[in-house]
């Protein structure tokens, strides 16, 4: 297990999975929950940065720009102070993206319906067994996102059953409210209270909680 804050990674290797949407829901969800929490931007395109500068002034925890390359020492450095630390780790380069599991204790697979989806997920699972060779206990679990209730995404689900990897209970649906909230650089809980959005934003963190909880008692 990595020193500092429990460390969890959001990874994809292909771009339009909801990969920063993902960070920043389970980063504000377990902010909300009172624990210090620190978001880590290790993406070049700089999107959880570009949300905390349109949230200013909202109660979202705090974001931080790291190199993907260098982040076992700068979360040991910047993380001391905090109890988890969300990463939204960069797309497209696999050597990074490696780097950013390996540190984590806990690695988060979006998958979005349709082939596409499945095609990215299939490509950073490879990926994961790479930092697997190095931390063969990492813990590592598949999150539906953007996934809908189509038949097509029907048909993806009972795909992800079938991997290796296992796939959270809690998911996060298509849903125009985490875009609106993205956008307003809040938590979709605090935009839209009471939303199905919000629902399942509150869903994913205490299904988190549960595996934080088991982690820490390894």
């Amino acid at each position: 297990m990595s020193k500092g804050p429990f460390t969890i990674s959001i990874s994809a290797l292909k771009g339009g999975v909801g990969k920063s949407i993902l960070a920043v829901t389970v980063g504000c969800g377990f902010h909300r929950a009172g624990r210090k929490t620190l978001l880590v931007d290790a993406d070049s395109q700089g999107t959880l940065r570009t949300w905390a500068g349109k949230g200013e002034g909202n109660d979202i925890p705090p974001v931080v720009a790291m190199d993907g390359r260098n982040l076992a020492r700068d979360l040991a450095r910047v993380g001391a102070a905090y109890e988890l630390a969300v990463v939204d780790t960069p797309a497209r380069l696999a050597a990074e993206a490696r780097t950013a599991m390996a540190v984590a204790d806990l690695v988060l697979l979006p998958a979005s319906r349709g082939p596409a989806g499945l095609w990215a997920l299939e490509e950073t699972l490879g990926t994961l067994a790479e930092a697997r060779g190095l931390r063969p206990d990492l813990l590592a679990y598949v999150v539906a996102n953007r996934m809908g209730h189509t038949h097509l995404a029907e048909l993806t689900r009972e795909r992800l059953a079938e991997l290796d990897v296992p796939v959270l209970e809690a998911s996060l649906g298509d849903r125009v409210a985490f875009d609106e909230a993205m956008g307003a650089g809040m938590d979709v809980v605090d935009y839209m209270p009471g939303s199905e959005a919000a629902r399942e934003a509150k869903e994913l963190t205490r299904e988190l909680t549960k595996i934080i909880t088991k982690g820490k008692r390894r």
